[in-house]
């Protein structure tokens, strides 16, 4: 059986993690604690005003000072000062129970260890609502291809992969391939040189749904280089799951930096503390240079509006 190990992160961080963006998450909890204070600086201000004013008429002997207006003027502050200690101790119990994020980590060692990795992850694409958006990215320094692999590990690959073209029309799918040649956009038919058989037909039955006109929600891009990683994010509304590949150094004769993949994290995250920073990590990587794939990239015949080839 797979190790899995469930932990909680507490993520105090913004949830707006957009650059130069503000914190959404900062200004709603923060707002009361500013406006109570802004309500304690005015009430001591005014009571500071009062004094300063029976002080000078006590001076010119116009007034005496009152003990009762002093004591009803202190007690006033306090007043205020608790109120605003106790709304400010409801606003951070609010933050506190906004639900954490769960993770669970999968191993990709032993072929039984990829079999239970692949169908943890097929089951969070599986159980994307209806109208969910689903966002993938792949390293350009990912190993795909690998001549050792054994039979039931790239079967367990095909099936995970799959599960997303199952959701085909039901969800919009869009996944960015990062490559590493100058310039983006020179991929061609060398991709079978180097993909994994089970993500090269994966590709090929995306492009073909879109190019066919069966699912416009369906996009296969290729970008240039950015960031080195690989994830797959499930957005529904302010939250989602997440699949984040972790990966470990495995050099090649073409690429000494390649990497393949050590495990996955899978994170639920129903109170979107971490899907924002993912889905802001999937758009800075789709700014630069990119093309939309065609089957004919990946070394197909053309398809027809009607889906014939």
């Amino acid at each position: 059986m797979a190790y899995k190990r469930k932990v909680t992160v507490r993520d105090t961080t913004s949830r707006d993690h957009t650059p130069g963006g503000s914190s959404r998450q900062g200004l709603t909890h923060a707002a009361p604690h500013h406006r109570l204070g802004l309500l304690t600086m005015a009430a001591v201000g005014a009571v500071a005003a009062t004094l300063a004013q029976f002080a000078e008429d006590w001076i010119a002997g116009r007034a005496a000072v009152s003990d009762v207006a002093v004591h009803v003027m202190v007690t006033v502050v306090l007043l205020v000062v608790v109120l605003e200690v106790a709304l400010l101790r409801r606003a951070v119990v609010d933050v506190g129970a906004a639900p954490h994020p769960s993770i669970r980590y999968y191993p990709a060692g032993t072929p039984r260890e990829l079999d239970t990795l692949y169908r943890a992850a097929a089951g969070v694409v599986r159980g994307a609502a209806v109208g969910a958006e689903v966002v993938a990215v792949n390293s350009w320094l990912e190993v795909y291809a690998s001549p050792d692999r054994c039979p039931s590990a790239a079967a367990s690959c095909r099936r995970y992969l799959q599960a997303f073209e199952d959701r085909f029309g039901e969800v919009s799918y869009r996944r960015l391939v990062q490559v590493d040649r100058e310039p983006a956009g020179t991929l061609g038919v060398s991709l079978r040189d180097w993909m994994d058989a089970s993500y090269l037909e994966h590709y090929v039955a995306m492009t073909c749904r879109r190019q066919g006109g069966e699912d416009p929600l369906v996009q296969l891009t290729e970008v240039g280089h950015a960031i080195p990683i690989s994830f797959v994010v499930v957005s529904e509304g302010r939250g989602g799951r997440i699949i984040w590949q972790l990966h470990r150094n495995s050099p090649q004769p073409h690429q000494p930096d390649a990497v393949e993949m050590l495990g996955v994290l899978i994170i639920d995250d129903p109170a979107g503390q971490l899907v924002p920073t993912f889905m802001s990590w999937f758009r800075a990587i789709d700014r630069g240079d990119r093309r939309d794939l065609t089957p004919a990239d990946l070394g197909c015949p053309p398809v027809s509006p009607n889906g014939a080839r």
